[in-house]
C-alpha cells in the first residue's frame, strides 16, 4: 500500500512539471550571415529607422566649354527605411552647382532629386565632391568634368602655318590664296567670322568663304576646318599689306590675326638669269656663242661676260620682240674702257657705246642717253609711254624722242652682246639684270635704280 502511494505522488509531480513547460511562450528567429541561415533563440522586434539610398556614387560631365553651363545630371535620393529621414542642404564646391527639391525630412519610401550642372571658368580637369548629410548617415557623390576650349589656327591647305604673303603680282592682275581656319580644340568654336582690315584692305578681298561673316557667323565644331579665299589685286608697283582677323562673338576683339602682304610688280617679258646657268626666266629659247657666265662676278650674283666682239647670246624670234606700244628695256653693264660697242637689240633698234657715251637708236634717230664710267656698274634704261621714248643712265634722264610706230620685229632674233649685221660687239663688257617689258612703260621720270 505504501509503495503504491509513492508511485502515484511521483507521477503527479511529473505531470505538473510538463504542464508548466508547455505553458511558457516560445520564439524562434532566423538570420542569414554570408549566405548561411542561422536559427537562434528569441529577440524583440527592431524600432523604426530611416535608410539612405543614392542612385549613383559619381557623375562625369566630360568636356565642357569654358564659360558655358553643362546639361543637368540628377541623383535620386530615396529613404528606404521605416522612419522619416532628416536632410541637410547638399554641400558642394568648385564650378559645380546643385538644385534640389528635397525637403528637410523625407518620409519612408519617398524620393527626391539633386540636379547637378558644371560650369568651368578655366581650362583643365576639375574633381570635386557632392556631400549629403542625413540622420541615416552621410553620402558622397564624386564629381568630374573638364573645362575645354576651342583652339583656332590659320594654316595653308597643306597644313603648314599660313604665311599670308602673296609675293609679286603685276598691277591690274590678281593672285588668290586659300587660307584654312581649323579648330584643334575639344569643343566647338561658336559665332566665328572673318574680316579683312586696313591699311590696304581694298587690295585684299575675301572671295569664297565658309568661315562666316559678321552678318552670318558660324559654329566650327571641334576637329573641323573651314576655308577662306583672299584675293590680292595691286594697282601700282608698291608694297601692300592688310590683316585678316578671326572673330568670335560680338565683342569685335579678334581671336586670331594674320598679316598679309604683297607687292605690285610687272613681270618682265624677258629676264636673263645668270646664277648657275644662263636661262630666260620667261622661257624664251636662247643660244650662246662665246659668251661666258661669271657666277660670282655680277652686280647681284652672276653676270654675262663677252670676252670678244664675236661673243653674244641670241634669243629666238618671238612676238614679244615686236614693240608696238609701251615698252621698257633695261640692264646693268660694266664697260672696260672707251670704245665702240653694240650691247643689244635688233636691226631696227639698239643700245650703243661710242667713247664713254651711251646711245639708243630707235630706228629713226640716235638718242644720247648719258655717260658710263669704265670699270663701274652702270644702269641703262629706255622706256616708251604712248609715243614718247625716254632714255636714262643711272636713273637720270637723257634725250627723248617721239615715235608711235612699232619698234622691233617678231621674225628676228633678239641679240645680247651684239646686233645682227654689225661687226662691233661688246668685247670686254659684263652685263647683269637684262630685262625687256613689252606693254609696260616702267620709267617715266628720273628714278633710283634698284
Amino acid at each position: 500500500m505504501r509503495l503504491t502511494l509513492a508511485r502515484l505522488l511521483c507521477s503527479a509531480l511529473a505531470l505538473s512539471a510538463a504542464s508548466v513547460a508547455l505553458a511558457a511562450p516560445s520564439y524562434t528567429f532566423r538570420h542569414t550571415v554570408k549566405g548561411i541561415r542561422v536559427t537562434g533563440g528569441s529577440t524583440p522586434p527592431s524600432s523604426p529607422a530611416p535608410v539612405l539610398l543614392l542612385s549613383t556614387s559619381s557623375l562625369s560631365f566630360g568636356n565642357q566649354a569654358v564659360g558655358t553651363r553643362s546639361g543637368v545630371q540628377q541623383v535620386l535620393v530615396t529613404n528606404t527605411g521605416s522612419a522619416d529621414m532628416a536632410l541637410q542642404p547638399p554641400g558642394y564646391g568648385g564650378p559645380y552647382s546643385v538644385d534640389t527639391n528635397c525637403p528637410s525630412e523625407l518620409a519612408p519610401q519617398q524620393s527626391c532629386l539633386l540636379s547637378v550642372s558644371f560650369q568651368p571658368t578655366e581650362a583643365g580637369e576639375r574633381n570635386d565632391d557632392l556631400w549629403l548629410m542625413t540622420n541615416a548617415g552621410d553620402a558622397r557623390v564624386a564629381l568630374n568634368g573638364t573645362g575645354a576650349v576651342a583652339v583656332l589656327g590659320l594654316v595653308n591647305p597643306q597644313g603648314a602655318p599660313a604665311s599670308g604673303q602673296f609675293g609679286a603680282v603685276a598691277p591690274g592682275s590678281s593672285r588668290t590664296e586659300t587660307i584654312v581656319l581649323r579648330n584643334t580644340g575639344a569643343v566647338a568654336a561658336t559665332d566665328v567670322f572673318v574680316q579683312v582690315f586696313e591699311p590696304m584692305s581694298s587690295l585684299f578681298t575675301i572671295g569664297l568663304n565658309s568661315c562666316g561673316t559678321q552678318a552670318q557667323p558660324r559654329t566650327l565644331p571641334a576637329g573641323e576646318s573651314c576655308t577662306v579665299e583672299v584675293q590680292y589685286s595691286p594697282v601700282a608697283e608698291v608694297a601692300s599689306s592688310a590683316s585678316l582677323y578671326v572673330y568670335r562673338g560680338a565683342s569685335m576683339s579678334p581671336q586670331l590675326s594674320l598679316t598679309m602682304g604683297g607687292y605690285g610688280l610687272y613681270a618682265p617679258t624677258m629676264s636673263l638669269s645668270m646664277n648657275e646657268a644662263l636661262v630666260d626666266d620667261q622661257g624664251h629659247a636662247l643660244s650662246v656663242s662665246g659668251a661666258l657666265l661669271d657666277a660670282s662676278g655680277g652686280r647681284e650674283g652672276g653676270s654675262l661676260r663677252f670676252p670678244d666682239s664675236a661673243s653674244y647670246v641670241s634669243l629666238a624670234p618671238s612676238n614679244d620682240w615686236a614693240l608696238a606700244g609701251d615698252f621698257t628695256v633695261e640692264a646693268w653693264m660694266q664697260i672696260p674702257d672707251a670704245g665702240i660697242r653694240r650691247f643689244m637689240g635688233q636691226s631696227g633698234w639698239q643700245l650703243h657705246q661710242n667713247g664713254t657715251t651711251l646711245y639708243f637708236f630707235d630706228g629713226q634717230s640716235w638718242l644720247t642717253m648719258g655717260s658710263a664710267v669704265p670699270g663701274t656698274w652702270t644702269h641703262v634704261a629706255v622706256s616708251r609711254q604712248g609715243s614718247v621714248i625716254r632714255t636714262f643712265v643711272n636713273g637720270s634722264a637723257g634725250q627723248s624722242s617721239t615715235r608711235s610706230t612699232q619698234i622691233g620685229s617678231a621674225s628676228e632674233a633678239l641679240q645680247v652682246g651684239r646686233v645682227a649685221g654689225s661687226v662691233e660687239g661688246s668685247s670686254g663688257v659684263s652685263m647683269d639684270n637684262i630685262k625687256l617689258y613689252n606693254g609696260r612703260a616702267k620709267y617715266t621720270g628720273s628714278f633710283v635704280p634698284q
